[in-house]
């Protein structure tokens, strides 16, 4: 993931990787989708600080990979 300031910002992130990272959702390569499940996790849980646990896409995404 990107870090610094800069995509620490909700807004930011939402427009220029969300919606990237979450069509890797579906891709037909394992390890794409176990790096993709590992990046969400620490992103959304110790970057932004759970900045998107409400978010519909997201929780989507993450009931997809489970």
């Amino acid at each position: 993931m990107v870090t610094g300031p800069t995509m620490m910002q909700k807004d930011n992130f939402e427009k220029y990787f969300k919606f990237d990272l979450l069509n890797l959702v579906g891709d037909k390569v394992v390890n794409v989708r176990i790096a993709l499940a590992k990046a969400l996790r620490h992103h959304f849980l110790k970057e932004i600080a759970g900045e998107f646990v409400y978010d519909k896409e997201v929780n989507d995404a993450v009931r997809v990979l489970k």
